[in-house]
């Protein structure tokens, strides 16, 4: 299934309206109440994260827990009510994941207590920066709910109730019917793997800031892949550690770094969401957990970014001040850039996103309003050959890009010329489905900037696979 009809359906579903380029939603089969197979709600907390993952057989999963205990209670709450989570009353948590240390990610933690039962927590260790001896800071009663009141990342014979787990990239846990559902640690403390793009942003040995080396999960179940990478910090606009482009240099995101939903790293700030991070990615869909009120979050430097890769982008809470203005970054230039209305859409409240047990559709809860729509093949790629027009020379030096008509142009790596064919590399199976059942009448080669028509698909459905 072609991940790039993603955007334009959910645009249609958010509008009710059919956007000309895109399949007809309603072609799509509904992801119901008896087919979905994980539920994602990014909770409106403000300028502060915390989401839900949640299962069918009821396995819950949380990654943060917003900034005041009041979030904390709140998201009690919905796990308890069967008629909010549509599964049944859930009183234990089999992970927590806390990215980092910051209020506006672990103060709601003290609001479970009592009420939610956490079975493993994962963070970031020890940290220097912090006071665990205190139960009056906001690191202390966080300790202190995962049974660590010594903040030290140890049990000790005085801590019946630790559940604190040392955490490292290549932690690989399950949840759901049959383990259907991967949670991947992929970074934590800028370490991807241990690898030579690796830096140095362990807490336990410095006081630092400890954003750039927010814990980084992949969350994926079949087809479908959600990331979320608490502050992760890019160069692109200040001088920062690139905990995100470390993540694409080290190869850290499984099969490749396109995903399907992205959580956008520190509220939409121009600290995060650099340009070659967020092109690496292409999320169709992004989702904001932010207010303006806060620091004037998000900032347009990020938008932009996303816009301009193709993102379709939710924020939780308001994204401009009261006149309906954006707030530009001080320290680069925006180029005079307003948002599409149409593909930055605030005040979105929660978000809660149904992904289907195939991993091949998601539908966005809203009531009375409700669609589904496709999410991309991340599985088998194919060598997709193709005759040259006669006006095309072998060689030619240039890009070659494959641009379906009515949608986004997309890129793809030249394999190496035979004759008169290209081999390109990189196309998903669904893509090429697609090429072969259309015959390829509305694709164009791109050489120097010129484009010419396929002249013929050389390849059938059995074509070469590529790992």
């Amino acid at each position: 299934m072609n991940r790039k009809t993603i955007r334009a359906l959910v645009i249609a579903y958010l509008f009710a309206s059919v956007v000309p380029a895109a399949p007809a939603a309603d072609s799509l089969p509904r992801v119901t109440e008896e087919d979905w197979g994980l539920k994602i709600v990014q909770f409106n907390v403000g300028q502060a994260d915390a989401a839900l993952l949640l299962t069918p057989n009821g396995d819950a999963a949380l990654v943060d827990t917003g900034e005041f205990s009041k979030h904390g209670s709140d998201i009690a709450d919905y796990l308890c009510n069967e008629s909010r989570n549509g599964v049944s009353p859930i009183e234990t948590v089999r992970f927590l994941f806390s990215s980092h240390y910051d209020a506006d990610h672990i103060g709601g933690a003290p609001g479970l207590n009592g009420k939610i039962k956490v079975l493993a927590a994962y963070d970031q260790g020890p940290s220097k920066k912090r006071n665990a001896g205190s139960s009056s800071t906001v690191y202390g009663r966080y300790v202190r709910y995962i049974g660590d009141p010594d903040g030290d990342g140890q049990k000790d014979d005085n801590e019946p109730d630790f559940v604190r787990y040392k955490t490292y990239p290549g932690i690989s846990l399950r949840m759901g019917e049959g383990d259907a559902v991967q949670l991947l640690v992929i970074s934590v403390n800028g370490n991807t793997f241990g690898r030579d793009h690796d830096l140095p942003l362990d807490p336990s040995q410095k006081k630092i800031n400890e954003n750039p080396g927010s814990l980084a999960l992949s969350v994926r179940l079949k087809d479908f892949e959600y990331l979320t990478c608490g502050d992760a910090f890019s160069d692109c606009w200040k001088d920062e550690p690139d905990s995100e482009g470390a993540l694409i240099d080290a190869e850290a995101i499984p099969d490749g770094p396109d995903i399907d939903v992205l959580k956008v790293s520190h509220h939409g700030s121009d600290t995060s969401s650099g340009e070659r991070f967020i092109c690496a990615l292409k999320p169709e869909l992004a989702v904001i957990p932010s207010d303006y009120t806060g620091d004037h979050l998000p900032k347009k430097t990020s938008l932009k970014v996303l816009e301009t890769n193709g993102a379709l982008t939710l924020v939780t809470g308001k994204a401009t001040d009261d006149k309906g203005n954006y707030h530009d970054a001080e320290h680069c230039y925006d180029d005079d850039y307003t948002p599409n209305q149409e593909k930055v859409l605030d005040k979105q409240g929660t978000v809660t996103i149904l992904v289907s047990q195939d991993g091949q559709r998601i539908r966005i809860v809203r009531p009375g309003n409700e669609q589904s729509v496709p999410v991309g093949d991340h599985g088998n790629r194919i060598a997709l050959d193709v005759e040259l027009p006669d006006q095309v020379e072998q060689n030619q030096p240039g890009s070659v890009v494959v641009v379906p008509v009515g949608r986004q142009v997309e890129t793809l790596a030249l394999l190496r010329t035979d004759e008169r064919l290209l081999r390109l590399r990189e196309i998903p199976t669904g893509r090429f489905q697609g090429l072969v059942k259309s015959h390829a009448p509305a694709v164009q080669i791109l050489l120097n900037n010129v484009a010419h028509p396929i002249a013929h698909v050389v390849n059938q459905p059995h074509a070469e696979m590529l790992s």
